[in-house]
């Protein structure tokens, strides 16, 4: 049997929990627990419709999972035509083949409020792209017919 009465034998274990913690967390750090995920890709341009700057809308950057894509879905605001997922209100997206929807919209000549008053300008428009790693400039016109 153990005896644990002795004098100092509390004071030589109480440091235990310690390098357990110490223990549990170099494992993490060298099996990759700390791995925050995949890099997200900047990708930053314009956005027109039939040759024209998109006032307003949202573009999308999901990974294709047909391809074998996998990663965060990227996404940026379309102001005066031009976006970037590193400016407030974006995220970045993961590298590789993706798919991009596109949504604009212009506001209603007179409505009060210009916020929420806006009019689709053509239907959600979708294609594939391919992206490499790092920052990259990416334009995409919309067509006319898609309306």
């Amino acid at each position: 049997m153990c005896r644990t009465d002795r004098p100092g034998t509390a004071a030589r274990f109480a440091w235990m929990p310690l390098v357990r913690a110490a223990t549990v967390a170099l494992a993490c750090t060298l099996a990759g627990c700390g791995d925050r995920g995949p890099a997200v890709q900047r990708l930053h341009g314009t956005v027109s419709h039939a040759g024209k700057p998109v006032p307003r809308g949202v573009i999308f950057f999901d990974p294709d999972v047909a391809a074998g894509n996998r990663g965060p879905q990227g996404f940026a605001l379309i102001k005066d035509g031009r976006y970037d997922t590193a400016a407030k209100g974006g995220r970045g997206t993961a590298g590789g083949r993706l798919v991009v929807r596109i949504d604009g919209s212009e506001p209603v000549a007179g409505a009060e409020d210009s916020t929420t008053a806006d009019r689709p300008l053509f239907a959600t428009h979708e294609e594939h792209i391919e992206v490499p790693a790092g920052s990259s400039t990416r334009d995409f016109d919309v067509p006319a017919a898609t309306r």
